[in-house]
């Protein structure tokens, strides 16, 4: 599935329509949010930036 939005999308439906796994967790999503922020701190602050889970 790896890159592949259509792959995603089909595996989103069946999780919804069949009550699958779904292949993205919300946690999944906080964790990307997570490696965002401290990015753009590193690029303002020009330091490395600890990701605490």
């Amino acid at each position: 599935m790896r890159g592949s939005y259509c792959d995603f999308f089909e595996k989103l439906y069946e999780s919804i329509t069949e009550n699958k796994v779904e292949p993205v967790t919300a946690q999944d999503g906080v964790n990307v949010m997570k490696i965002i922020e401290a990015a753009i701190k590193s690029s303002k602050s020009k330091k490395a930036i600890s990701i605490n889970q």
